[in-house]
């Protein structure tokens, strides 16, 4: 991609204030793109499974067009799934978005979403990444990303957790441009995946668990996944993407719980 790699340390009047307001977090990144409204526009992370149903696909893409009708950043993984959805529900209403990836900015992981992060770049977003030029996607990279993902973040909604028999990337090229706010009459056609299956080393489910312990507010839907009672007691439940709309549009910041040490499972 085009975009030049730029560093941003704690000393510049860019670097994100939660950064510095929550503990764990870096004291330096790598970005491309257009940083200057982290600091300025409210961002919250819209996450979910790589392998969700198609109900959960349209939800996290509903989510991500309400967060930014009500002027707010959608922030997350770019991970295929629920993560594509949100980014492109947002992109769809003008939204912005910041993609954090686990790797260093000169390449984009997944490569089947190159195209969305040139996108996300083009429509005023940003990529971000605590990795220098060079360094590989390992998985214990992944877990780290998921912190700056919350860290980021007034509040982290898990649309869906888990893993599906059938991938649902297969119908995420459909998304694109399409003002979906509801199940559209023209997607009855799509393949139903399978019930997505309880993951406590989940991404989403990990990104939830740093979200909690720096303060940050977790939500859920109602059908997030198997077991979510027991393993997301400290989210709110929603009961779908309009009363999440109607979550930020009543949002009130509240002062930053700082975590005094961030246990990272890697360390």
């Amino acid at each position: 991609m085009k975009h030049e790699i730029l560093t941003c340390e704690k000393e510049s009047s860019l670097f994100p204030k939660h950064f510095i307001e929550r503990k764990g977090l870096p004291e330096r990144f790598y970005y491309k793109g257009d940083i200057s409204f982290l600091n300025d526009l409210r961002a919250v992370a819209v996450i979910g499974s790589r392998n969700a149903p198609k109900e959960a696909i349209l939800s996290a893409y509903s989510s991500g067009q309400y967060a930014a009708m009500e002027g707010f950043a959608v922030v997350n993984g770019l991970a295929v799934g629920c993560d594509t959805a949100a980014l492109r529900g947002a992109l769809s209403e003008g939204g912005r978005c910041v993609a954090v990836l686990p790797c260093g900015l000169d390449r984009v992981v997944p490569f089947v979403n190159e195209y969305l992060a040139q996108e996300i770049l083009e429509k005023g977003g940003c990529l971000i990444s605590e990795y220098i030029e060079g360094t590989e996607p390992e998985k214990y990279r992944y877990v780290q990303r998921d912190r700056l993902q919350s860290g980021l973040s007034e509040a982290v909604l898990v649309v869906n957790y888990g893993k599906a028999e059938t991938r649902s990337d297969s119908f995420m090229p459909d998304l694109a441009g399409k003002p979906i706010r509801h199940l559209p009459n023209q997607m009855s056609n799509w393949s139903d995946a399978a019930a997505a299956r309880n993951r406590k080393d989940s991404g989403s489910l990990k990104t939830a668990e740093f979200a909690r312990e720096q303060g940050v507010k977790v939500l859920r839907y109602p059908d997030t996944g198997k077991g979510a009672d027991d393993i997301l007691p400290f989210a709110e439940t929603l009961d779908d993407p309009e009363a999440f709309r109607l979550f930020l549009k009543n949002y009130v910041p509240g002062e930053a719980f700082v975590y005094e040490q961030m246990r990272l499972p890697f360390l």
